[in-house]
């Protein structure tokens, strides 16, 4: 497979084989972008904060699954692992409890 050649600004941050990087846009407004080395230029993803960008970064390095939709497109844009690709498609959302206490009186 061959490395990826995106560039990033400033690497903030490797773990394993990601790394996390500060970017700019056009007018100058910081992002952040985890890549990984050893996929190719389509392995990456952008994100706004630092805080979110550390925790798709820690659930890809330790295959777990986040909760939001958009977290979990971002995870698989970055694995190039088969198994975790597979588990992050096949995630079902729990439904939500909601316990409802109808005709009680004190």
């Amino acid at each position: 497979m061959e490395a990826c050649t995106l560039e990033l600004k400033e690497i903030i941050k490797t773990k394993g084989d990601y790394q996390l990087g500060k970017s700019y846009d056009a007018r100058g407004r910081v992002f952040y972008t985890i890549k990984n080395i050893r996929g190719n230029e389509k392995h990456h993803a952008h994100l706004k904060k630092y805080s979110i960008a550390c925790s798709v970064l820690s659930w890809v390095y330790n295959k777990k699954i986040p909760k939001n939709e958009y977290y979990i497109k971002s995870c698989l844009r970055l694995t190039i692992d088969k198994t975790y690709a597979e588990r992050l498609l096949n995630h079902e959302k729990k439904e939500k409890y909601v316990n409802i206490n109808k005709g009680v009186f004190r």
